[in-house]
């Protein structure tokens, strides 16, 4: 299996600040962790046992063995931002 696709985790920042300098709210930075992985597209078969229909667009995303998922709120995957529908 290849591990040839770049994605990145993203957990959003909660922490804004007042800045007195520009007279506004600054919103803190988001946390990026990145890593090799697996993508393809989910099959019919699959989908329809997942989600009881065809799902267009599903991915499947395998990382690599020893990479520990860190917390995060969605994927960036091509300049697209990706939810988790299911997780194993």
């Amino acid at each position: 299996m290849r591990y040839d696709k770049e994605i990145v985790f993203v957990e959003k920042s909660n922490e804004s600040y007042y800045d007195p300098d520009l007279g506004e709210y600054v919103e803190g930075v988001d946390k990026e962790t990145g890593t090799s992985a697996n993508v393809t597209d989910l099959g019919t078969e699959r989908s329809v046992k997942l989600f009881g229909d065809v799902k267009q667009g599903a991915k499947v995303i395998r990382t690599l063995p020893l990479f520990a998922i860190p917390k995060f709120d969605y994927i960036r995957y091509k300049n697209k931002t990706w939810q988790v529908v299911t997780q194993r």
